[in-house]
């Protein structure tokens, strides 16, 4: 239930964080988790979640259809810095949000908190 209500909260930061977007764009969310392994079934719980806010707002932020891009960090911080810039780069994701252990999300984002160029 907690997972729930914070999860339900994100997103509706998420939709008023886009409000400013052009509404015609698809908002594509990266979401970065542990989708392997020992600590599997949190990550999949998460990503559920995750895809479970966005489905139950209509599939849309501030007017913009939502595609959720979700990737595994497969818990090793070499593998979730190559998953972001994967995720940003080659997928092209407005931004990415992610559950995953502080070694993993330190190493992930040191490099990319920057935001992507239109």
């Amino acid at each position: 239930m907690r997972q729930q209500v914070k999860l339900a909260g994100l997103a509706v930061l998420l939709s008023a964080a886009a409000g400013q977007a052009v509404a015609q764009e698809k908002l594509k969310i990266g979401v970065i988790v542990t989708l392997s392994g020992p600590a599997a079934a949190l990550g999949q719980q998460v990503r559920d979640g995750f895809t479970l806010a966005v489905k139950d707002l209509g599939g849309k932020m501030a007017g913009r259809d939502v595609e959720v891009v979700a990737v595994d960090d497969e818990l090793k911080p070499d593998a979730a810095v190559t998953k972001v810039k994967g995720l940003l780069e080659r997928d092209k994701v407005d931004f990415v949000w992610g559950r995953s252990s502080p070694t993993c999300f330190r190493r992930s984002t040191s490099r990319w908190w920057i935001p992507r160029p239109s």
